[in-house]
């Protein structure tokens, strides 16, 4: 189906940070496109859970617009387009950083540091 006037939500994680105003991707690549922002926050609820199997970990809600995108709908609900450089970022809905993300990226950082230390006194 095409969609004239799609208005969607998408979830990223600290990997790849997208901008506001910016095309999504460059090139085209299959995404999958929450209809809801009710169905975005439960799916990244269930990603920081740990209840999806071999699902990242969804950490920002980005909704996005986009003219004329050819979508399918899975059985699920999701919208699911290959032509992602037609959906524009509009704004960061929410970001949330679990704990336990944060406590590991806190870890990531003082050891990268004591690393340095003992490098540099070398």
């Amino acid at each position: 189906m095409r969609i004239k006037n799609l208005t969607g939500y998408m979830l990223g994680n600290e990997k790849k940070i997208h901008s506001v105003g910016a095309q999504w991707d460059r090139q085209d690549a299959n995404v999958w496109i929450c209809p809801t922002l009710a169905m975005a926050k439960k799916l990244m609820r269930n990603s920081q859970q740990n209840t999806e199997v071999l699902s990242p970990i969804w950490t920002t809600i980005y909704r996005v617009c986009g003219q004329d995108v050819v979508c399918t709908k899975s059985a699920s609900g999701l919208l699911h387009t290959n032509k992602s450089s037609k959906l524009i970022v509009d704004r960061v809905v929410c970001h949330e950083v679990p704990y336990e993300m944060f406590e590991q990226m806190e870890n990531n950082i003082i050891n990268k540091i004591k690393r340095e230390s003992r490098e540099n006194k070398r």
